[in-house]
């Protein structure tokens, strides 16, 4: 009560003001807000209220009013939310003064992020107060949900004086009485709590795929749905994610149950459409990519059976996963002090491109700007001391002069496995062929000469993304100068076939393009500058799009533009699943959107997005909503055991404990080098003749043996005698007191009673 009263002082809020205004036209609530317009409506009024008021002796309330913040002993409406201030807005009625209506105001107390009014700020205090109307629109900080008012019909304070004036009239024990009756009538209604506000908690906009308006750049008045295009844009669905880097790689599994994104602080998350609610949460998070250090992610790469995946990071190392995220192996890294590549065992600079082999379960391509490109055996591969894989193959990059190459920034292979494309730093594109291979020591494996060279392809700029279509026949490349060159991959010396080059700004060395499942549409996403913060700007220009080219088209404008990011964010990688018709895009803001249709598309979106999150009970949420940090409500919450549970949703510290190796021994798979470490002898302090730390089983058999016996102050040379008394640890054939035994008779003795 104390911190409401100065809530009042500090923010100058009316005398006046009300949750109750008098209405002899109905009871109840005479104001909602509603939550993104679905059917979670928090009534303005005292049963919102948690913190009522006290009535004074002479039965007149005290001022009334909702609180709007993150503070959860303070606030009527609680929004859990980074951008929320503790105390952020305050809601109440106060009559208007020229009419005999009451209005609902709107108060803000000065947060950082603010409180917006139909996209308007509010300035702060009780001066500066809103209306607000039926249907206006309210925002609390950058918190992605709204608020919509609902008001009943128009609120008059003299229709009900009569009733007012009657209650005024009422002695002090008569009030009392009403009181108590009104509190035992109150017994028998249920029990009714206030929910706490998430991220999580919105029904219709974050459970259910909303619809976005796709803008088409050409003056065709049909809809994109039945204009021969066929594009899976009509949809979108976003994941949530624990990162707010900017998504750096996308890795789609062959058969389109699983979806993997890195962000640039070296974290990568686990999707699975088949466990995955509308919330779209990871399944599992890694972090320790690397041994040697945190390294931005810039690559990921299914294998074509989807049961491995490899991420290439900026480091010279790349790292194998299984399906779940167990690390499998590391690949060797190379001696920055040996100038031939063919004479190290990995990449002495850092990864820009991983690509895996579209048939071989365990071939693996990387680029580097060490200059080469690096085959990798899984299987077959050799591997050091530390069990790194060295790499089978060795492809020297030359630039157009025959000196050696500044940086491999891309490599692809062909659908068909024959051969590899690559993008150079100085713009030029190759083809390598594969068909010289051989398991026959890497001195044989090395190559210098592409099979095709297209030089200068985007001028003097780097080759940030090569793909391929579906059938081969056709190669894309995107450069740093903006623009996109279509190529005929049976023979580069053609020249390009396409260029597109309008809207195509790349500011990150991720950024990339892809071809639709037929090889009609290449899409690539755009990138924004971050609008200033005094500047709101709203232009759609400002932000991230996804264009479509058409292949066949000789325009070098795209036939389609869709927004799919904030204002100020950018599209860094898109992804277009050939099985499920899906197209993925991550964006600088750490969020990865998913554009699909539902006549169009199959599984993955459509699965998760039709499974609701489980509900919360209404006492859990006021249960976590009021606990305290460290208690135990929170360290056990969501805490079950389930040792026997499948990989994707078992605990591994946890499962770890409980699972056994033969012989009752408890195994920890996460420490391998654990469990090879002899037991560390017992060392410490002695307080009182006893050790400090605690000894193992071994250490305590091996005390109870050997007798111990203090032989300080004694001469060792005759303490070390004793233990000879009686004892003898000569062997008996050195031993000068026993009996020499020898043979009777000599060796030609022996022949000549042979001969007899």
């Amino acid at each position: 009560m104390a911190e409401r009263i100065t809530i009042e002082k500090k923010f100058d809020i009316p005398t006046s003001a009300t949750l109750e205004p008098s209405s002899a036209l109905f009871t109840g609530p005479h104001a909602f807000l509603s939550l993104n317009d679905n059917k979670t409506e928090f009534p303005i009024s005292n049963e919102t209220c948690l913190h009522k008021p006290h009535e004074e002796k002479t039965g007149e309330k005290m001022t009334q009013y909702l609180i709007v913040g993150r503070q959860a002993s303070v606030s009527d409406i609680r929004i859990d939310h980074k951008s929320v201030s503790r105390t952020h807005a305050i809601l109440y009625f106060l009559p208007n003064s020229t009419s005999s209506e009451w209005k609902l105001h709107i108060l803000d107390c000065g947060g950082k992020k603010g409180t917006f009014v139909n996209q308007v700020r509010l300035s702060p205090g009780a001066k500066n107060s809103a209306v607000l109307k039926d249907g206006d629109e309210i925002r609390f900080g950058t918190y992605s949900q709204f608020f919509r008012v609902r008001l009943r019909k128009e609120i008059n304070p003299t229709t009900n004086n009569t009733a007012t004036q009657a209650k005024k009239t009422l002695t002090p024990r008569e009030q009392r009485e009403a009181e108590i009756a009104a509190m035992i009538k109150s017994f028998d209604k249920k029990p009714s709590y206030n929910p706490v506000i998430t991220d999580d908690f919105n029904e219709s906009q974050s459970y259910h795929a909303k619809k976005i308006q796709a803008n088409k750049i050409s003056n065709v008045n049909q809809n994109l749905e039945d204009d021969g295009h066929h594009l899976p844009i009509s949809h979108s669905t976003e994941f949530d994610s624990i990162s707010v880097k900017p998504v750096t790689s996308i890795g789609l599994d062959p058969s389109g149950s699983r979806v993997i994104t890195g962000s640039s602080d070296t974290t990568i998350s686990l999707y699975d459409f088949g466990g995955m609610t509308a919330s779209h949460k990871p399944f599992q998070t890694v972090t320790d990519i690397n041994d040697e250090g945190s390294y931005p992610v810039i690559s990921i790469s299914y294998s074509n059976t989807g049961d491995k995946f490899v991420v290439g990071t900026t480091s010279p190392q790349c790292t194998v996963f299984d399906r779940d995220g167990k690390v499998l192996i590391r690949f060797a890294k190379g001696d920055v002090y040996v100038s031939d590549m063919s004479r190290t065992d990995g990449h002495t600079n850092a990864v820009t491109c991983t690509s895996w082999h579209p048939l071989e379960r365990d071939i693996i391509a990387t680029s580097s700007l060490d200059g080469s490109v690096r085959l990798w055996d899984l299987i077959r591969g050799k591997t050091t001391f530390l069990g790194l894989l060295k790499c089978s193959a060795v492809y020297r990059l030359k630039d157009k002069a025959g000196k050696r190459s500044k940086g491999v920034t891309s490599v692809c292979f062909h659908p068909s496995g024959r051969s590899f494309a690559t993008g150079d730093c100085d713009g030029s594109v190759q083809i390598w062929s594969m068909s010289q291979i051989k398991n026959s020591g890497i001195s044989t494996l090395l190559k210098s000469h592409p099979d095709q060279m297209y030089s200068a392809a985007h001028g003097s700029n780097k080759v940030i993304s090569l793909t391929y279509t579906r059938d081969g026949s056709k190669i894309a490349s995107r450069g740093e100068d903006d623009s996109i060159i279509l190529w005929n991959s049976s023979n580069l010396k053609d020249g390009p076939l396409r260029r597109w080059s309008r809207g195509l700004s790349s500011w990150y060395e991720t950024s990339n393009c892809v071809f639709s499942p037929d090889g009609k549409f290449l899409c690539a996403g755009t990138c924004v500058r971050k609008p200033k913060r005094e500047n709101n700007n709203t232009d759609p220009a400002e932000r991230g799009k996804i264009l479509f080219f058409d292949c066949s088209s000789e325009k070098e404008s795209p036939t389609h533009q869709i927004e799919v990011a904030p204002v100020g964010v950018s599209v860094i990688r898109v992804a277009w699943h050939e099985s499920l018709n899906q197209i993925f895009a991550g964006l600088s803001n750490g969020k990865t959107i998913v554009l699909y249709s539902p006549e169009r598309s199959k599984k993955g979106a459509l699965l998760s997005t039709s499974r609701s999150a489980k509900k919360k009970d209404a006492l859990e949420v006021l249960l976590e909503s009021r606990h305290v940090n460290g208690s135990s409500l929170v360290l056990n919450e969501n805490k079950i055991i389930t040792p026997n549970a499948l990989p994707m949703f078992r605990d591994e510290h946890t499962a770890a404990k409980f699972k056994r190796k033969r012989g009752g021994k408890y195994n920890n798979d996460d420490n391998d080098g654990a469990k090879k470490r002899p037991e560390p002898p017992a060392l410490g302090i002695k307080t009182g003749g006893v050790s400090s730390v605690q000894s193992s089983f071994t250490q305590v058999i091996a005390k109870t043996l050997i007798r111990e016996k203090n032989i300080a102050g004694k001469d060792p040379r005759e303490e070390l005698f004793k233990y000879n008394k009686g004892k003898s640890y000569v062997d008996h054939a050195y031993d000068t007191g026993s009996k020499k035994i020898l043979s009777e008779k000599t060796a030609e003795e022996e022949q000549e009673e042979m001969k007899k």
